[in-house]
């Protein structure tokens, strides 16, 4: 919860202050990376201590935040880097385009199968 507080209230401030003209959004995307990253460990960290009997694949909430990471991670170098894309070689743009693609894909087929699983169960 704390964590959710202090996003929202970064990402608010730096969307109403920053300057996107001479700078563009790469602090906003840093952050939001870094921010999820932080959130991830901390769930593998809790699940760790908490040590339970049920494995991992069997937890649904283990696939939205497996999904979730591979997203953040897959898309983040890419969109970090795409003004350097954009000024330098603007025809790589359509392979940073299928990336980003690829992995939102992957992220909604593994939820959308998380949430088969889970509807399956009840």
């Amino acid at each position: 919860m704390f964590l959710s507080i202090v996003y929202l209230i970064l990402y608010v401030y730096l969307s109403f202050s920053w300057n996107y003209k001479t700078v563009g959004d790469l602090p906003i995307i840093i952050f939001t990376t870094l921010m999820v990253l932080i959130s991830c460990v901390l769930w593998f960290v809790r699940v760790f201590q908490n040590f339970e009997e049920t494995p991992l694949y069997k937890r649904s909430s283990f696939y939205f935040v497996s999904a979730l990471l591979i997203y953040v991670l897959g898309t983040s170098v890419s969109f970090i880097s795409t003004d350097y894309i954009w000024k330098n070689s603007a025809r790589n743009l359509k392979i940073l385009s299928y990336l980003i693609l690829s992995f939102n894909l992957l992220n909604r087929l593994i939820i959308s199968i998380t949430l088969l699983r889970v509807s399956n169960k009840k």
